[in-house]
């Protein structure tokens, strides 16, 4: 698998631990990042983030919060549109 290739499977479930998060939020259960579910999620999040990022090569720190911004607010719906415009910005080519 590419580079490219995981860096899509793993903005991918980030979007769908994003879903579960919104789920839980729909029927009335307030996940919180510090406590039980929430810290396992958020923490499976946060570790994905971690090795995708790693994948990038963003030109600065205010770059670098923008794509943590949108990959982590990314769901099903618009996961492929927006890794797909990160990766093309900033994804690591091959040497």
């Amino acid at each position: 698998m590419s580079n490219e290739e995981m860096f899509y499977k793993l903005c991918e479930n980030m979007a769908n631990l994003e879903d579960v998060l919104k789920t839980f939020e729909s029927i009335g259960l307030n996940v919180e990042p510090d406590e039980g579910v929430g810290y396992k999620l958020f923490d499976t999040c946060s570790s994905l983030y971690r090795i995708a990022a790693d994948m990038l090569d963003c030109p600065d720190t205010q770059t670098d919060d923008e794509v943590c911004n949108a990959i982590l607010s990314a769901n099903s719906n618009n996961v492929v549109e927006v890794s797909r415009k990160i990766w093309s910005q900033y994804g690591k080519k091959p040497e």
